[in-house]
């Protein structure tokens, strides 16, 4: 059995959403396959990766509107020491089943910071960020954790928009649309693609999609999708053609509390952008680092750097043509 059926059938009870083999043929179809580690016939870890075929060879990235890719493990038991080195040999274990590729490049989820076997063979790391609410803190807490302008804000919603619940995407990609369109772009993913994923995790019990309206009139609204120990802010959008009135901002606050309720963390899936970042951060969540891993291959690499210098003397060949000595 290759690994990718394998993986399947013997998928982690806490495998995280974004490695679930379901969400992977959504957003990428069959052009996806996994490296494994096993002990007993069981998986021990696991790194799933996408990837698409080019002329200059394959390119290994991450899908669209997923969040990290990356190894998936658990070694709790043991001594520092011995957890270190089993997680070192793990994760070069699953580095050596990556195929041979043009370019690489995948976000990790924050719980893995050891990237040293692919620091050893190359490849690079930048660091971002996204904030993540605890499970373990109050209501309480959490709520003086905010901003006081951004509690301040969803006061003065709380007897003007209606947080109901929606049972398809249709108003979501409209206010999703909106937003782009007032940033002059459209949206990277297509409606047909939101709504796969929503009816596929509708039918888990693994998401919701909250709108906050008024007079039948839709504010905003976000999707939450969850995985047995997160929940994740995936998709949001609000119209800018009415005054919102800390809609948005409700929402987030409600998909929180029933996050909470169910015992699950909350990510607000990070965003290294100057205009979304400090709006995140006003939520009080802690900041956690993540890594973003890449790489080029050394050989292709070197071919592009001859393929840049052949051009650049033919084009002065060319241009010499045309100077008179």
């Amino acid at each position: 059995m290759n690994n990718k059926d394998f993986y399947r059938q013997n998928l982690l009870a806490d495998t995280p959403i974004f490695h679930q083999p379901f969400w992977l043929d959504i957003v990428h179809g069959e052009s996806w396959n996994v490296a494994l580690v096993k002990k007993d016939n069981k998986i021990v870890a696991s790194m799933p990766y996408s990837f698409q075929e080019s002329e200059r060879g394959l390119i290994i990235k991450l899908p669209i509107l997923t969040q990290f890719l990356g190894p998936h493990f658990n070694i709790s038991a043991g001594k520092r020491v011995s957890r270190y080195s089993s997680e070192t040999e793990i994760i070069q274990e699953l580095l050596n089943q990556i195929p041979d590729f043009y370019s690489f490049h995948q976000h990790w989820n924050f719980e893995y910071q050891n990237w040293l076997p692919f620091y050893w063979n190359n490849y690079l790391q930048t660091s971002r960020y996204t904030y993540f609410i605890d499970a373990a803190r109050s209501n309480e807490d959490i709520w003086d954790g905010f901003k006081d302008t951004l509690r301040n804000e969803i006061r003065k919603s709380e007897n003007i928009l209606e947080i109901v619940e929606a049972h398809d995407c249709i108003k979501l990609y409209d206010l999703v649309v909106m937003t782009f369109q007032s940033q002059g772009a459209k949206p990277p993913y297509s409606f047909a693609l939101l709504n796969t994923i929503f009816e596929a995790l509708k039918e888990k019990e693994k998401c919701k999609i909250l709108l906050a309206t008024n007079n039948n009139e839709v504010f905003a609204g976000l999707l939450m999708i969850m995985d047995a120990k997160t929940s994740y802010y995936l998709v949001g959008g609000f119209n800018r053609n009415i005054k919102t009135g800390g809609a948005l901002s409700k929402l987030i606050w409600e998909a929180i509390k029933i996050s909470k309720a169910q015992g699950l963390n909350f990510d607000f899936e990070g965003s290294m952008l100057p205009g979304v970042e400090p709006y995140f951060r006003h939520f009080g969540g802690e900041r956690k680092a993540y890594f973003s891993i890449s790489k080029i291959s050394e050989k292709n690499e070197a071919n592009e750097r001859k393929s840049r210098k052949y051009h650049l003397i033919e084009s002065l060949r060319h241009f010499k043509k045309f100077i008179k000595p």
